[in-house]
């Protein structure tokens, strides 16, 4: 989902020209739409591994029987319930994690533009301390040697 966020985020910035940021609503819903897309990719291997899972723990499964492997119980799915069988309780899924994602993403973005804003202010404080320093060790360099020149003179 994060992979789906950053590019639609990427093609987005690019299509509203001069915007360097997303707005908290455009945030929210990108990482909601993002969540629906990565879910529904992927929701038929995490339903397979489920299933393999739970079938693992059963005490109806023999010893001795070959483990089912993920693709086979894809194969299953779609002989018996059909295509749509692939994607059986995907519609709780996606109200259990698009909300969390959402404002999960909205967080990352809002925290990414904190920390962006962070970094130059350490980078400008750095900078100035170092001018800073730069300028008193030319007036120490100044002071010494008006001091030693002063010295000299009165020789």
């Amino acid at each position: 989902k994060h992979a789906v966020f950053d590019q639609v985020k990427a093609r987005l910035l690019l299509l509203t020209k001069g915007q360097a940021r997303l707005t908290t609503a455009q945030s929210f819903g990108l990482g909601a739409m993002a969540t629906m897309i990565a879910s529904t990719l992927t929701f038929p291997a995490a339903r397979a591994r489920a299933i393999l899972q739970t079938q693992r723990l059963s005490p109806a499964n023999a010893k001795g029987t070959l483990p089912l492997r993920a693709i086979h119980v894809l194969q299953t799915i779609v002989a018996t319930e059909g295509w749509g069988g692939l994607y059986k309780g995907l519609g709780p899924q996606l109200v259990k994690g698009v909300l969390s994602s959402a404002l999960l993403l909205t967080t990352k973005e809002k925290l990414h533009k904190y920390a962006a804003l962070l970094v130059r202010l350490t980078i400008l404080a750095l900078q100035l301390l170092i001018s800073n320093r730069q300028h008193h060790d030319r007036q120490t360099v100044r002071l010494g040697a008006h001091r030693h020149n002063k010295g000299q003179g009165a020789h």
